[in-house]
């Protein structure tokens, strides 16, 4: 814990962290509020999205049990948000912005793996789910 108090990059910074629902955007949500990070915290499952939000506030309040100064514990708020839809984005974005007074950073995190089979058995919609998630989700964030 103490190397972490140490770090004061993202002290105070407003960082939006898509695909914050799962495994690594969820890690990434710990990451940056155990460093005092405004952490906006996105996804289209809003019950992943809660179970992140009550895991960063889980671990703030044990910061906080153990005697670390308030402002150097981040916050948390989260947005479902879908990438691949332009007004979702737009919606959500605005949101972040007048609930944090800006946005300094963008971890993209967001992805979809799509299934694991031969080429020849795969599906092609899957296949376009992936795209649209992977590439046009993020270039959509991105704008």
């Amino acid at each position: 814990m103490s190397s972490t108090l140490n770090d004061r990059r993202f002290l105070g910074k407003k960082i939006i962290i898509t695909g914050a629902g799962g495994n690594f955007g969820r890690d990434g949500c710990i990451f940056f509020a155990c460093r005092g990070a405004c952490v906006a915290a996105m996804d289209n499952n809003a019950d992943a999205l809660n179970e992140t939000i009550a895991s960063v506030e889980s671990v703030c309040e044990e910061m906080r049990q153990g005697s670390v100064p308030e402002e150097c514990i981040g916050k948390i708020k989260g947005y479902t948000c879908d990438v691949t839809n332009v007004g979702s984005v737009e919606d959500a974005v605005k949101s972040v912005g007048e609930d944090f007074g800006g946005i300094d950073m963008l971890w993209n995190n967001a992805g979809y793996q799509g299934q694991i089979k031969p080429t020849l058995e795969y599906d092609p919609n899957d296949f376009a789910t992936v795209m649209n998630i992977n590439v046009t989700g993020m270039f959509i964030v991105l704008q």
